[in-house]
């Protein structure tokens, strides 16, 4: 009889914990260590803050989330391995593309015109498709954002046309397409982490950078390289990167709402990264000794600047980063935003 009656008080317990999605929600704190390389006035820290904030709200502290901002978790790269292996739960940062080169559709040349294109895009059915894809290995992609469109900052000279860059040794991350942009115009990329960047160009290891505006504001390189143009020749994707087995350890309550405030905290970057691209090329302009402008107000030259790097649409489906089918699907996303603003 004493063992009929707690057989009966477990099954009793059991229902008791069971919720309408038919899973036992867990009462287990989660912990969620996150890195980045910015600073903690960047963009993509300030999100993740939020993301921090928001997410221990509503989970009502059942996921506490430590942000490390500013690579004092390592390198890009280390980061990025972390997340790979569980030592890290959740990073934003270069190295996506080894888990779904589809993103780098992002950069190809001249595909996004502004920012709200690029909004609109990433909450688009085929951004969504992208995630997808990629959450089938070791990480998980809930939400994806931008990074801001990229220029180049140098010590030599004002870069206006695309004989301007012949010569240059130009810093650059690791990502294919970037890379091959410099050499179509017979430049020098020279890949190296964007921290190091400040006392390459001091040292004259290379002769400038590449990168969004507020990246380059935030790294000070006006005060070593007093020549900026925002070419907007690309973007890039920053889809937020989880470990997966730590996802798939939450309950079904805590991975919707991890979803939910991913979502929105990558929205919210969105909005903070292209207002914080347009305040920071009138910012460096602004610096002593140091020239600044922003292509769009140069449309001519930006019509040179997309027909001169057309090749490297055929080149990158050539080299098997995405397909012709990726471009037209996100020339017609885009090409739907036009027709109805």
């Amino acid at each position: 009889m004493k063992r009929i009656l707690v057989l009966a008080l477990l099954v009793a317990f059991a229902t008791t914990a069971v919720f309408a999605g038919g899973e036992a929600e867990s009462e287990d704190t989660f912990v969620f260590k996150y890195g980045n390389q910015q600073p903690e006035n960047h963009s993509r820290t300030v999100s993740m803050l939020w993301f921090a904030d928001e997410i221990e709200k509503r989970s009502d502290g059942r996921i506490e989330v430590e942000v490390y901002h500013s690579g004092v978790l390592g390198t890009e790269k280390e980061m990025f391995e972390q997340t790979v292996t569980g030592a890290l739960q959740g990073y934003r940062g270069a190295f996506y593309e080894q888990i779904n080169p589809q993103f780098l559709i992002y950069n190809l040349p001249f595909l996004f015109q502004n920012y709200d294109e690029m909004k609109y895009f990433n909450q688009s059915d085929f951004a969504k498709e992208m995630l997808d894809n990629a959450s089938q290995g070791d990480i998980y992609m809930p939400a994806v954002g931008f990074t801001g469109l990229r220029g180049q900052i140098n010590k030599e000279r004002l870069i206006m046309l695309p004989e301007d860059l012949e010569g240059l040794k130009i810093r650059s991350p690791g990502q294919a397409p970037i890379l091959a942009f410099y050499r179509l115009f017979d430049a020098n990329p020279q890949e190296m982490a964007w921290s190091d960047v400040y006392m390459a160009v001091k040292q004259g290891v290379v002769d400038g950078g590449d990168n969004s505006a507020s990246n380059v504001l935030a790294a000070k390189l006006y005060e070593v390289a007093p020549y900026y143009t925002s070419i907007n020749y690309m973007a890039g994707a920053d889809p937020f990167m989880v470990n997966k087995g730590w996802y798939e350890s939450l309950p079904s309550d805590l991975k919707a709402i991890f979803d939910e405030v991913s979502v929105e905290a990558l929205a919210y970057w969105d909005d903070l990264e292209a207002q914080a691209a347009l305040d920071a090329i009138k910012e460096i302009a602004a610096q002593p000794g140091v020239e600044a402008v922003d292509m769009a107000d140069y449309p001519e030259n930006a019509a040179i600047w997309a027909e001169a790097a057309q090749p490297l649409w055929q080149q990158f489906v050539d080299e098997g980063f995405f397909s012709w089918d990726d471009i037209n699907r996100a020339v017609a996303v885009l090409e739907e935003y036009r027709a109805s603003n």
